[in-house]
């Protein structure tokens, strides 16, 4: 019953030994890589065209019964190669087409590089009305209206960038860099936000190390977390960011809110993609679900967690660290 079960998986999969050598080949697997089982069973897996790639080899070829996924190209298509142990060091090993989320990805990176030109030429107009004054106290107000919303525009615009750049399977440029002035100007430009909102602003840096990131995309993570601690922070209370240096040489960021507050049922699920805590007043804020989802991807892939401590009612802090070096001019 399992062979006539795991043949008919739709899955291109197959069973690997503790040593590497094929166990059982699936239907789909022999459709995904143009090799009959009765060619390949007992043979080694890594001596297999398909697999012969040097980090497939690398991977497979170490005996790890762990769990692990990792990008591939077979045939010309690519794939997420997921291995999971079995009884006896065994490891099923599928693969998961991703060709078709590729090519929605490509249209998706196409059509929010297209909407980036419309949206700062709308940005740049509005910025010359303001520059240009004359205006009542209502238009001023109609103003700094549509300003928002074109600054939200291009928030969603950024998202949906980084989304088809995690999606890619891509990985940071990680040099060193100094995290200071990437958290300044972040701090400025969520200033007129929180001062729109009647929601303080602080920022406490500590004298801190250079790091090891990407700076591109940790502006994104620091512009998720401070965009979403001041979205969900009532009136007249105050968003705290922090930079400090920790003891095991990381420098942490950290942005904590006086805030709704996540239940402790939800946050298990809070990073996940499209997430958002139910509730009328986490739903009374617009938003789409992607910018912790992307935000704790991104940190992931510097090889660190974005964390969070939430009490209902009382507020939420959001923080990570990263890998503190030393500066070129040390």
């Amino acid at each position: 019953m399992f062979s006539a079960a795991f043949q008919a998986l739709p899955t291109p999969s197959c069973i690997i030994s503790v040593d590497g050598r094929v166990l059982a080949w699936n239907a789909a697997m022999e459709a995904a890589c143009g090799l009959a089982a009765g060619a390949v069973l007992e043979q080694p897996i890594t001596t297999l065209p398909p697999f012969a790639d040097a980090a497939l080899v690398a991977w497979l070829g170490e005996g790890s019964g762990d769990e692990f996924s990792r990008p591939c190209t077979i045939a010309g298509r690519a794939y997420l190669l997921h291995q999971y142990p079995l009884s006896e060091g065994n490891r099923l090993l599928c693969l998961q087409d991703r060709q078709r989320e590729i090519d929605q990805n490509d249209l998706l990176n196409l059509v929010a590089h297209d909407l980036r030109t419309p949206v700062a030429g709308m940005s740049g107009f509005l910025e010359l009305v303001a520059n240009f004054g004359g205006l009542n106290a209502r238009q001023g107000q109609y103003l700094r209206r549509a300003q928002l919303a074109v600054q939200d525009m291009s928030d969603l615009i950024d998202q949906l960038l980084d989304l088809a750049w995690l999606d890619s399977g891509l990985q940071p440029l990680l040099r060193p860099m100094d995290l200071y002035p990437l958290v300044q100007v972040a701090y400025s430009r969520f200033e007129p936000l929180a001062e729109r909102g009647q929601v303080g602003l602080e920022l406490v840096a500590d004298p801190v190390p250079w790091v090891l990131g990407d700076e591109r995309r940790l502006k994104h993570v620091l512009s998720n977390l401070i965009g979403n601690a001041i979205k969900y922070s009532p009136r007249g209370t105050t968003v705290s960011m922090r930079l400090r240096a920790l003891p095991d040489d990381t420098v942490e960021f950290s942005v904590e809110d006086r805030g709704v507050g996540i239940p402790s049922t939800a946050l298990p699920r809070i990073f996940e993609r499209y997430y958002r805590v139910p509730g009328q007043l986490t739903e009374a804020v617009e938003g789409s679900g992607l910018g912790l989802y992307i935000s704790a991807d991104m940190v992931r892939r510097h090889g660190r967690e974005l964390r969070v401590e939430s009490t209902p009612g009382v507020g939420s802090r959001f923080y990570f660290s990263l890998e503190a070096v030393r500066s070129p001019e040390a």
